[in-house]
């Protein structure tokens, strides 16, 4: 989700509009308004946006900027992956598009 989230910013606003922050850059603080954001990067450069997007993990730095409460481990952990629709049964192609398994600690539950 992240790569495809960039992706569609980088595309749909201008450069300068938009700074993405990679780990050697990494956000220290934000200020908020009710009108807009202001982060402050690690390399001493800020940006002032209307939205201020952390796609940056479990352990945030974003987040921490605004949200001062830990991260809590849930017990649950959500795995992703992509298969070509060709390499599923058919009658799977035929009533499902989207396949689902739960899991707990690594055991289907589904």
């Amino acid at each position: 989700m992240g790569a495809r989230l960039q992706r569609f910013i980088s595309t749909t606003t201008s450069p300068t509009s938009f700074k993405r922050s990679p780990a050697a850059s990494p956000v220290t603080r934000s200020i908020y308004d009710p009108h807009s954001v202001t982060a402050f990067f690690e390399d001493g450069t800020s940006v002032t946006a209307s939205a201020h997007v952390g796609a940056d993990g479990i352990r945030s730095e974003v987040r921490q900027t605004w949200n001062q409460e830990k991260t809590i481990f849930s017990g649950q952990i959500v795995m992703q992956g992509l298969i070509k629709m060709a390499a599923l049964p058919q009658e799977v192609q035929n009533y499902c598009k989207h396949v689902t398994y739960g899991s707990h600690q690594g055991k289907r539950t589904s």
